[in-house]
């Protein structure tokens, strides 16, 4: 029934059109996306004629959102994005449980929250014991170059704890170790 609503609210440009056979169910369902007329027609009139696809249009209606499905929609959880005020767009044409299907209009606050959480793990990075932490949303390569790479070295094993826990490794790899030899014979 709300599917019907929302086609029921496109422009009624597009209506006429579709009665007339010169756009496809497809494409309304992509410009149901928007109640606004005005952003429906200005889309569909402003991509080519070759290019007025479903997936065009709903392209153009969303490419200031982010998709549900990305990365940073994830790790910050579509539950706490709309708990901060974070307004949803729901493609109500999209399959159950397509998280693509689902539109976060607001990528300032999505990256804030981001940045948050980033930072709370941070945090207890710290408590762990770690000396530097650094937050970041999207690294490249060249961003990441100007920290150098540690080497690798082998430091001697001080503490008992460690060297109780390498003598428990080596005798659990020894057993089974001898119990492979005798499934082999």
């Amino acid at each position: 029934m709300e599917r019907r609503l929302r086609l029921a609210r496109l422009a009624p440009r597009f209506l006429a059109m579709y009665r007339a056979d010169e756009i496809g169910l497809d494409e309304l369902h992509a410009l149901a996306l928007t109640d606004d007329h005005a952003a429906q027609e200005a889309v569909w009139d402003g991509l080519p004629v070759y290019e007025r696809s479903a997936w065009a249009l709903r392209r153009k209606l969303t490419e200031e959102s982010c998709a549900g499905g990305s990365r940073l929609a994830r790790f910050v959880g579509l539950a706490a994005y709309e708990a901060r005020g974070g307004a949803v767009r729901r493609d109500l044409f999209a399959e159950d449980g397509d998280d693509d299907g689902v539109y976060l209009d607001d990528p300032v606050l999505l990256q804030v929250l981001a940045m948050e959480k980033l930072c709370a793990l941070a945090e207890e990075a710290r408590a762990e014991g770690w000396a530097w932490v650094d937050c970041m949303i999207e690294g490249d390569g060249l961003a990441l170059r100007r920290y150098g790479q540690a080497l690798q070295c082998q430091r001697a094993m001080t503490p008992e704890e460690e060297e109780a826990a390498l003598a428990a490794m080596d005798a659990e790899r020894d057993r089974l170790a001898e119990a492979l030899e005798t499934l082999e014979t």
